[in-house]
C-alpha cells in the first residue's frame, strides 16, 4: 500500500489582508497580535501557531473567496466597512474582532442569494 500525502492548503496572509483593505495594524487587531507579527508572518518568517488564528485566517480566506464572487474588490472593502442590522449595528470588521466569521460568511451568502446587504 502506498501512502498517499495529505496537503494542507496555504493561506497567503498578505493576500487576504490586502483583499480586505487592512493595514497590518488593523490585521493585528483583528486577530490580537502586534502589527510587527502580521509582517513576519506575511514575509514567511514564522506562521501563526495559535488553533484559534489559524481558524481566524482561514474563515478570513473564505469571507474573502466568497465576498469577491458576489462583490467586485471595492465593494467588498465597503461590506466589510458598513454598520449591517444582520451585525446589530457593528461592521463585519467588528464581527472579526470578536472571532465571528460565521456571520460574515452567512451574511455574504445571503448576499450571494440576493437576499441582504
Amino acid at each position: 500500500m502506498v501512502a498517499v500525502a495529505r496537503t494542507i492548503p496555504t493561506i497567503d496572509l498578505m493576500k487576504i489582508r490586502t483583499d480586505m483593505g487592512l493595514s497590518r495594524e488593523k490585521m493585528a487587531r483583528i486577530v490580537d497580535v502586534s502589527s510587527k507579527t502580521i509582517e513576519r508572518w506575511e514575509k514567511g518568517e514564522t506562521q501563526p501557531t495559535s488553533r484559534r488564528v489559524q481558524r481566524l485566517y482561514a474563515g478570513m480566506q473564505e469571507i474573502c473567496e466568497v465576498g469577491l464572487m458576489v462583490y467586485k474588490p471595492e465593494g467588498l472593502k465597503l461590506f466589510l466597512r458598513s454598520k449591517l442590522p444582520d451585525f446589530d449595528g457593528q461592521t463585519a470588521f467588528d464581527m472579526l474582532e470578536l472571532g465571528d466569521t460565521e456571520s460574515v460568511i452567512g451574511a455574504l451568502a445571503m448576499d450571494y442569494e440576493g437576499l441582504g446587504f
